[in-house]
């Protein structure tokens, strides 16, 4: 619903600005919403290149973590060197655990929701090494509070 992707967006902007981390200020509360959202997303849909297609699947919110850019981030299942993010460049990503945080991915797209799970931008993908990025416009993320499985 476009007033929880609202919602969620300017939650992870608040906690994000706010610098002093004050438990009872606008970080706080921003904080509280940002936990209400999925623990869980699925990305799927063709990425239109076969070695990128490993960064789709059932991905979990890494509470353990700091925020990144006011946002969780969360780990693919089965395969925690795999990552989903969002970085200051405005740009959810899905990449490299070594990469968590920076402006880098297989898989991008420019969208500032406060939570995988509101993304409605376009995905793209990188194509092979130099190339630059094409667009996947059958990829999504959608929450995914079903049970864990093997993918």
């Amino acid at each position: 619903p476009p007033a929880a992707r609202r919602r969620a967006a300017e939650a992870a902007e608040a906690f994000a600005a706010d610098e002093d981390r004050d438990p009872g200020g606008a970080g706080g509360e921003a904080l509280l919403l940002l936990r209400a959202q999925a623990t869980a997303v699925r990305l799927r849909g063709a990425t239109g290149h076969p070695a990128r297609a490993a960064f789709t699947g059932r991905y979990v919110r890494r509470d353990d973590l700091p925020l990144l850019a006011g946002r969780f981030a969360f780990a693919k299942q089965g395969d925690p060197d795999k990552m989903l993010w969002f970085a200051r460049n405005g740009f959810w990503h899905a990449g490299r655990a070594a990469d968590l945080g920076r402006q880098t991915g297989f898989l991008i797209v420019a969208d500032s929701a406060g939570a995988p799970e509101h993304i409605v931008g376009e995905w793209q993908v990188a194509g092979p090494r130099g190339s630059g990025f094409v667009p996947a416009p059958g990829l999504r993320c959608e929450p995914d509070e079903a049970e864990p499985d093997e993918g």
